[in-house]
């Protein structure tokens, strides 16, 4: 019981680092917040973002040009962005990973992009 409790505790602190407190049209305390955080929730940040243009790429034809680019792309910019001003102490490897296999995925969107016009 007392793991499951230490884990809940874990998580849901995961949970309050990684939410943004407003919405997505207002991102500077938020990237400030996800900054701060620790190294595993700015892994799982990586990870959601990896996850997050995956889709936005396999989807693109439903999703369409002008959403990627004015919704989904700053958004993805600025958290990389800050991201990779961040350093990782404790798991480097994991986090020079995660960048790299994110930058594939952007690029992959970017292509993708400039392969379809607007509808």
């Amino acid at each position: 019981m007392r793991l499951f409790k230490q884990r809940t505790c874990m998580f849901l602190a995961f949970i309050k680092e990684l939410s943004n407190p407003v919405d997505d049209s207002h991102t500077e305390q938020y990237m400030k917040q996800l900054s701060n955080a620790s190294e595993e929730a700015r892994l799982i940040k990586y990870a959601d973002l990896i996850e997050n243009t995956a889709s936005v790429c396999y989807s693109f034809h439903i999703v369409g040009k002008r959403w990627a680019y004015e919704f989904y792309l700053p958004i993805l910019n600025n958290t990389r962005n800050m991201l990779g001003k961040t350093s990782f102490q404790t798991y480097p490897k994991t986090a020079g990973f995660m960048r790299k296999v994110l930058e594939i995925y952007a690029e992959l969107l970017n292509q993708k992009a400039s392969v379809y016009s607007e509808e």
